[in-house]
C-alpha cells in the first residue's frame, strides 16, 4: 500500500489492519490534495460543514515526473479487505512505486494501491455500491454502507467549490509526515481543494503554520531530551 494521509502513521494504520516493512518510498504522476468532504471529520468534531472546513486528502492526476513521497505498508491478501473498508469512498488503483537505492538513483518495485480522488460523486457511489469494483473487495462490509450513507455531499467537489482542509486531520496528518521526515515535503507538495493553492501558502495565510511549526520543535525538542 502506499499512503499520503493519515496512512503515513503507523499508529493509524494500525487501528485497522496489520502490516509489516513501513518505509518511505515514491510514486509519480500523483500528487496530494484536500478534496474530499468527508464526515469523519465532521463526527470528530475536526472541522464542520458550516466553515467548509472538512476536507480530507486524496491523490489527483500530475504531471508524470512529479514525484510524491508516500509511507508504503506491506499487506497481506487477507487484511487488504481491512484497507478497502478503511477507505471508502475513494477510487483505489494500483500504481506503480520508487523506492531509492543507495547511490540515490529512483527504482521502480512494483505495485502499490493507492487512494486515489473520484471524477465525482456518481463515481465514487457506482465503486461503492454493492457489487462495484471497490466493494467487491470488502463484500457486504455494513461499515462501507453506512460510510456511503453518511457520506457529505458532494463528497467530491468541483476544484471551483469552497472546501478547505480539516484541521483535526491536518495536524493528524502533518504530525505523521514530520514523525516520516516529509513535513516540509508535505507542506510544499500538497494542494487545497481549488488544485492551485499549496497547502504552506493557506497554513501561511491562515495561521495554522505557526502551530504546525510549534509542533514540529517541540517533536525536536522532546528527541532532544530522550537522546540526553
Amino acid at each position: 500500500l502506499a499512503g499520503e494521509g493519515s496512512l503515513v502513521s503507523k499508529s493509524s494504520a494500525l487501528e485497522s489492519f496489520e502490516f509489516t516493512n513501513f518505509r518511505c518510498g515514491e510514486v509519480h504522476g500523483w500528487q496530494r490534495a484536500f478534496c474530499q468532504a468527508n464526515w469523519v471529520n465532521v463526527e470528530s468534531a475536526w472541522g464542520s460543514v458550516e466553515n467548509g472546513d472538512v476536507a480530507a486528502l486524496a491523490m489527483v492526476p500530475a504531471p508524470s515526473d512529479f514525484v510524491s513521497h508516500v509511507a508504503l505498508l506491506d499487506v497481506t491478501d487477507e487484511d487488504l479487505s481491512s484497507f478497502y473498508e478503511r477507505e471508502a469512498g475513494y477510487h483505489i488503483k494500483s500504481v506503480p512505486y520508487w523506492q531509492r537505492s543507495g547511490d540515490g538513483t529512483a527504482v521502480c518495485c512494483g505495485n502499490a494501491f493507492l487512494c486515489t480522488a473520484c471524477v465525482d460523486d456518481a463515481e465514487a457511489d457506482a465503486l461503492w455500491a454493492a457489487g462495484g469494483a471497490m466493494e467487491m473487495h470488502c463484500r457486504g462490509s455494513d461499515y462501507v454502507t453506512e460510510w456511503m450513507q453518511l457520506s457529505l455531499r458532494p463528497l467530491w467537489p468541483s476544484p471551483e467549490s469552497q472546501l478547505l482542509p480539516s484541521p483535526g486531520y491536518l495536524q493528524l496528518c502533518a504530525e505523521a509526515h514530520l514523525h516520516a521526515g516529509l513535513l516540509d515535503h508535505f507542506l510544499d507538495s500538497t494542494l487545497l481543494n481549488d488544485r492551485v493553492t499549496t497547502l504552506r501558502a493557506y497554513c501561511a495565510s491562515s495561521g495554522c503554520l505557526r502551530d504546525l511549526m510549534s509542533s514540529q520543535n517541540l517533536e525536536s525538542n522532546e528527541a532532544e531530551t530522550e537522546d540526553q
